[in-house]
């Protein structure tokens, strides 16, 4: 018997609605505003509010919904671009805790943009962000100088709070943000941007282009921070303001010479009176080239340090010497060892401090194709024949491939290569178990 062609379905109950609605927004999903390179705006809420009546009510009236913006004013190419992203910066109301991404360039780049917007306009754009300052909780800003300089007058017209401008800031990076000494040096400086992050009581992970000893940064709440560059003799001062940091990332340090503005002042740590940090649990130095500045270890002790991250590591001789006898002093237990680029000497050494290891993790910062290509460069440390790893305890080795499809029988044969030829150098032999990221 032949099935009837079922009529379309003009309307659904309430309830199955609700089912859909709520299926979809349970998804990991975020409902982010984003203005992309084709000057368009695009958010997931909108297929959600085209759908009917009832949900476009609710999308437009859930605050939640229109929380999240990546706007690159680059691409603001139109006024009515302008004018959606004010309704839509309206929609998140005056409570919800706003995630930000704001890339804005000076106004030289803008004018040289195919953009029909005055800068005036994306500044009105601007300007409602930062009258909700005290909603921002995760930001992320590129800012160029002149553009700060604007946004920062506008903010400190107002009375500064009791808790600052960001009361609610839990998370900032600023790694594309490059200051000068004189912006910390100078409270009132025009270009100055971390004197309006002071406080942030609930700031709990930074990420910074440079820091100095003093810089005005509230330091108190942080668990994680990561420096691309910092200026001093010595880390035990920035460090020393951190009493609740776990995981410290480094790009490289600069040490003044003579002539240089006083970064550091007065030390009062030393080899001999050393600064223990006991919170931190995992240090990261993914650049310890010979651009990272040396004499920086000897008056710092991790006693909790469990996991270590290095690459880019050339023969930095007396560099790696001291960052081996922190680790020695420290008295910790390393159980987790990231490695990238350096020398089978060197890994040895590495080795050699971590007598508990129990997972190694390959940072492979290549794709799958390279990395098959050219496997006995980037892995070089391990491809000595005479290496022997003496880690009784190891049980986990990690490899990372970028860009790859990780769950592909060539991409997993060539992980089983180097989980063998890791095993085939254990001292003892032992079951290594082994995870693709």
């Amino acid at each position: 018997m032949a099935l009837q062609a079922t009529h379309p379905i003009h309307s659904l109950p309430v309830e199955v609605l609700t089912q859909i609605f709520g299926s979809y927004c349970s998804l990991d999903s975020c409902f982010a505003v984003t203005l992309d390179r084709g000057g368009k705006i695009s958010t997931p809420s909108q297929p959600l509010a085209r759908t009917c009546s009832v949900w476009r009510q609710i999308v437009c009236s859930r605050s939640e919904f229109w929380s999240s913006f990546d706007l690159n004013f680059e691409f603001m190419i139109t006024p009515e671009l302008c004018d959606l992203l004010i309704t839509y910066i309206r929609h998140s109301g005056a409570t919800v805790t706003l995630r930000l991404s704001i890339t804005f360039p000076d106004s030289e780049s803008l004018e040289a943009s195919s953009s029909n917007v005055p800068t005036d306009m994306r500044l009105v754009v601007l300007d409602i962000l930062f009258d909700h300052s005290n909603r921002w909780r995760d930001v992320r800003i590129d800012i160029g100088p002149k553009i700060l300089a604007h946004a920062i007058s506008r903010l400190t017209l107002r009375p500064k709070p009791l808790h600052g401008y960001f009361p609610k800031l839990e998370r900032l990076d600023s790694q594309d943000q490059e200051s000068a000494y004189f912006d910390y040096a100078e409270e009132q400086s025009e270009r100055n941007l971390f004197h309006i992050f002071r406080p942030c009581p609930q700031l709990r992970s930074l990420s910074a282009h440079d820091s100095w000893r003093d810089d005005p940064v509230d330091y108190s709440n942080l668990t994680y921070l990561n420096l691309m560059y910092y200026r001093g003799l010595s880390l035990s001062p920035p460090l020393s303001r951190c009493p609740h940091l776990r995981h410290f990332s480094i790009g490289w340090c600069s040490i003044p010479v003579d002539g240089d503005f006083d970064y550091d002042g007065v030390n009062i740590w030393s080899n001999d009176n050393p600064f223990h940090h006991r919170g931190i649990t995992r240090l990261s130095l993914p650049m310890y080239d010979v651009h990272f500045g040396h004499e920086i270890w000897e008056d710092l002790r991790f006693p909790s340090l469990s996991s270590l991250d290095v690459d880019q590591v050339d023969n930095l001789g007396e560099g790696t010497t001291e960052l081996l006898s922190m680790i020695s002093k420290s008295e910790c237990t390393l159980r987790v060892l990231g490695i990238g680029k350096m020398s089978t000497s060197i890994l040895a050494r590495f080795l050699s401090v971590a007598p508990s290891l129990h997972s190694l993790n390959l940072m492979s910062q290549y794709s799958y194709h390279a990395l098959r290509e050219e496997a006995e460069q980037m892995f070089s440390p391990l491809m000595c024949k005479e290496l022997k790893l003496s880690v009784p305890e190891l049980s986990s080795l990690v490899v990372e491939f970028h860009g790859s499809h990780l769950h592909s029988k060539s991409t997993t044969d060539v992980a089983q290569q180097f989980r063998d030829m890791v095993v085939s150098r254990l001292t003892p032999s032992q079951f290594v178990e082994l995870q693709i990221l």
